[in-house]
């Protein structure tokens, strides 16, 4: 997670993030979050959202995706 610069709507102002996320298969997906909560580095959580484009980062290809929800992971039982 990045702390981006903030934008301001009249007197008011929005906290912004970028947040990337990568799967088991090396998968890379970025969201530009403005939600109170996000994830922390390390956690792994389970996330749905609208998928925005498909987009080159460097030699990175990465999904960037737009009005996401987090849900935790149950931890699973050994």
């Amino acid at each position: 997670m990045i702390e981006l610069e903030e934008r301001y709507y009249g007197y008011h102002a929005q906290r912004r993030r970028l947040v990337k996320f990568s799967d088991a298969s090396g998968n890379v997906y970025v969201w530009f979050s403005s939600a109170a909560i996000v994830p922390d580095k390390g956690d792994e959580v389970e996330v749905t959202g609208t998928v925005k484009k498909h987009d080159m980062y460097g030699e990175v290809a990465q999904t960037v995706l737009t009005r996401c929800r987090v849900a935790e992971r149950e931890p699973v039982a050994a």
